[in-house]
């Protein structure tokens, strides 16, 4: 039985990487290219032309990894669920959201 787990070298840029790596992978990655890594499948080139995992898949891969760290810290295996520290992709409507309508400039 694991009492405690130490992974000292685990912090949130980890997580932020894995993040932007996901925003980098194609949909279906694992499908459609058998054998790759996550890496490999973000580094094929533009040529292959399949369209990009989708935001909110890329969510929820994060959103699943924090719940395991944070049932991690629970048990004690960790001090620190860093994945809690990564902001959530956006999709293009949140970013038309928080995008200023008008410049400064613009309304003088």
């Amino acid at each position: 039985m694991i009492t405690h787990f130490k992974y000292p070298l685990l912090n949130a840029l980890h997580f932020i990487n894995f993040k932007n790596l996901l925003l980098q992978v194609p949909s279906n990655a694992r499908k459609r290219f058998k054998g790759l890594t996550l890496e490999e499948t973000a580094k094929l080139p533009a040529e292959v032309k399949i369209p990009l995992m989708k935001i909110q898949t890329a969510r929820q891969y994060i959103n699943d990894l924090s719940m395991f760290w944070e049932h991690a810290v629970i048990l004690g295996w960790v001090s620190r669920n860093h994945a809690k520290q990564v902001a959530p992709p956006k999709t293009m409507t949140e970013k038309q959201e928080t995008a200023e309508p008008f410049t400064i400039d613009q309304l003088k």
